[in-house]
């Protein structure tokens, strides 16, 4: 895309970003997953249902407000975006 003339702008977490950075892009960083508490909490709910929604609700959704907030300035004056279909879960 840069041999087109494009900018290339990636939205990523933080550890993610010093290796895009490292190589010349621009960067804008996203919030960070809350870390779990303890592995031993998420495998405690008793399924692989329960153990996803504590995921979900420990890790994820505490930060999700603020990760379509960055991806939003991240994608301000861009023309196109590309991301996986779940790249703001993980």
């Amino acid at each position: 895309m840069q041999a087109r003339g494009h900018a290339v702008r990636f939205a990523l977490s933080p550890p993610l970003a010093v290796l895009a950075e490292r190589v010349g892009f621009e960067v804008h960083r996203l919030a960070v997953d809350v870390p779990l508490t303890t592995q031993k909490a998420v495998y405690a709910q008793g399924s692989s249902v329960g153990s996803l929604k504590a995921t979900v609700q420990q890790a994820i959704l505490p930060t999700l407000h603020k990760k379509v907030e960055d991806l939003r300035a991240a994608c301000d004056g861009g023309t196109a975006v590309q991301m996986a279909p779940n790249a703001l879960a993980w």
